[in-house]
């Protein structure tokens, strides 16, 4: 069978991606046009038709080729379409890197998905995709502010600006901050000791997620015991809030010669919060 039997054989959903990067001009020359809601009828056919069980809508990013609002009303008519549909179709989103987060309408859009996934990573600092990053705050595209240019930074400003941590699904990524691929990380980087801001391996003028660091990093964001998260929309960190979930972008990146030890580990690190 295909991928989307070989999921529901394992009693597993699998939701049908549209967009990325390199397609979000197609797609903007759809929204604010009456062609978005033909596009939204269709993408509802062919979940149906190929058996899919939602759909992630990746449009990257909302304020470069549309206004907020007009994203917000993209996504929404998707939602209705997938739901007229199949009632319980779940509908998420892709959120672009921490500058780009004051281009959401975050709210709107907190009642209306039932995730976003966060592509964590492409911060100034040197690191990838680090946790966290205390010192000055990060001014962001649109007049924004985050306390720290982190990871943690992003998710505690979309969970004051109205998003729920619990439809966060944050994405770690595969690659180094010079843009290596996992898979050709050398030998050091598998059993380097994560640096304890970041949790990430410094190799050189490089910087990785390893194994170790997937495990932190997803306990990080999971478990209610050691959460980076702020509680509350005010900003109170003292309860420590959890994300959705965790997860990557890019089977091609992992290290299939030392295990696929990256996926396996972020795997073994959500089994053991359950």
């Amino acid at each position: 069978g295909g991928l989307v039997e070989k999921v529901h054989a394992a009693n597993k959903k699998i939701v049908m991606s549209l967009g990325g990067d390199g397609a979000t001009s197609q797609m903007a020359a759809l929204i604010g046009t009456p062609a978005q809601q033909t596009f939204a009828n269709n993408v509802a056919a062919k979940m149906l038709e190929w058996g899919y069980d939602g759909v992630d809508f990746d449009f990257e990013f909302p304020g470069r080729d549309s206004t907020p609002a007009e994203f917000t009303e993209f996504f929404r008519m998707i939602k209705d379409a997938v739901r007229a549909v199949k009632s319980d179709a779940l509908v998420m989103f892709g959120i672009g890197p921490g500058w780009w987060l004051a281009e959401y309408q975050w709210a709107e859009l907190g009642a209306l998905a039932d995730y976003g996934f966060y592509f964590c990573y492409d911060w100034s600092n040197p690191q990838r995709g680090p946790v966290t990053k205390p010192g000055a705050p990060y001014n962001i595209n649109g007049g924004g502010q985050l306390k720290e240019a982190s990871c943690r930074g992003g998710i505690d400003y979309m969970i004051g600006q109205g998003f729920p941590a619990e439809k966060v699904v944050v994405g770690l990524p595969f690659s180094s901050v010079g843009g290596s691929l996992y898979r050709n990380a050398p030998s050091a980087v598998l059993n380097g000791i994560p640096e304890g801001n970041s949790l990430e391996v410094n190799i050189g003028t490089d910087w990785w997620t390893n194994s170790a660091a997937i495990t932190m990093k997803t306990n990080a964001f999971l478990d209610p015991t050691q959460s980076v998260l702020c509680s509350l929309p005010d900003g109170d960190c003292s309860g420590g809030a959890v994300a959705a979930g965790v997860g990557f972008w890019h089977f091609g990146q992992e290290n299939y010669e030392s295990g696929a030890d990256l996926s396996t580990a972020m795997r073994n690190a959500v089994d053991a919060l359950k």
